[in-house]
C-alpha cells in the first residue's frame, strides 16, 4: 500500500487572479425611516491593520450517565445556531491627506472624525430615548471587501492611541456587536456611500454586479 502512495505524485500549484474587490470600509448613521442617505458617513481612509469577525455557535453540551456500550456517559447538545457576529477593528490614519477622502482630511482629522460620528451616534439615540421615542437612529458598517453589510453598536472602551515611536500616527481601536444583517438594497447603498468619494453613479456606471443575497461582486476596478 505504501509502495503505491509513494508512486503518485502530488503537485500543489497557486495561479494568479486578478483583485476586483474594493477595500473600502465605511460606517455610517442612518436615521429611522429608511432613508438611502446617511445622516453621517465616515469611510477608513486606510484599510484596518486588523480586522477581526467571530461569530459563537449557541451549543450547549451535557454530558450525563449513560450506559454500557456509551462507556458510561451519555452526551447530549441543545443546539440553538450561530449568533451574530462581534467586529473587532483597529489600525491607523496615518499622517498624510488620503485619495480615499479627496484629499481633505490628514490623518489626525481623520481619527478625530471616527470619534466624532460614533458620539454622534450616541448622542442621536440620546435625544431619542429622552424623548420616548423607540425609533432610534442605526449605526452600519460596510466592508466592501467581504461584502458584508451590518447593523452595529460599539462595546467596550473607544481607543485612541499615540506612542514616541510613531508620535505623528494616531491609531484606533474598538468593537461593535452586529444586531443585524443588511441584505436589500446594496446597490442603492453603495452607490450613495462610495457616489460621494468618486462621483454619483460611478459604481453603475462601471458596471456594479449585485448577487442575489445583496453582496457586491465586482467593484472598482480602476481604483
Amino acid at each position: 500500500m505504501s509502495g503505491f502512495l509513494s508512486s503518485i505524485e502530488y503537485s500543489y500549484n497557486t495561479k494568479s487572479v486578478a483583485n476586483l474587490r474594493l477595500p473600502f470600509y465605511t460606517l455610517s448613521i442612518r436615521a429611522p425611516g429608511g432613508s438611502l442617505l446617511p445622516v453621517q458617513s465616515y469611510t477608513f481612509p486606510l484599510p484596518p491593520q486588523q480586522y477581526k469577525k467571530e461569530a459563537a455557535p449557541l451549543n450547549t453540551v451535557y454530558d450525563t450517565q449513560g450506559s454500557p456500550a456509551q462507556a458510561g456517559v451519555q452526551r447530549s447538545v441543545d443546539q440553538f445556531g450561530q449568533a451574530l457576529p462581534y467586529l473587532s477593528i483597529s489600525g491607523t490614519t496615518g499622517w498624510k491627506l488620503h485619495s480615499a477622502d479627496g484629499y481633505i482630511f490628514s490623518g489626525t482629522d481623520s481619527v478625530i472624525r471616527i470619534q466624532e460620528i460614533l458620539n454622534r451616534f450616541a448622542v442621536l439615540n440620546q435625544g431619542k430615548q429622552q424623548a420616548q421615542q423607540s425609533d432610534l437612529y442605526v449605526l452600519e458598517f460596510y466592508d466592501f471587501f467581504m461584502n458584508d453589510f451590518f447593523q452595529v453598536v460599539p462595546i467596550g472602551a473607544i481607543g485612541i492611541q499615540q506612542s514616541a515611536q510613531q508620535p505623528l500616527n494616531a491609531y484606533y481601536q474598538f468593537r461593535f456587536a452586529v444586531t443585524a444583517n443588511i441584505a436589500f438594497g446594496i446597490e442603492q447603498l453603495a452607490d450613495a456611500v462610495l457616489g460621494r468619494l468618486f462621483g454619483t453613479g460611478i459604481l453603475t456606471g462601471i458596471g456594479l454586479a449585485v448577487g442575489a443575497g445583496g453582496a457586491v461582486s465586482s467593484v472598482l476596478a480602476n481604483y
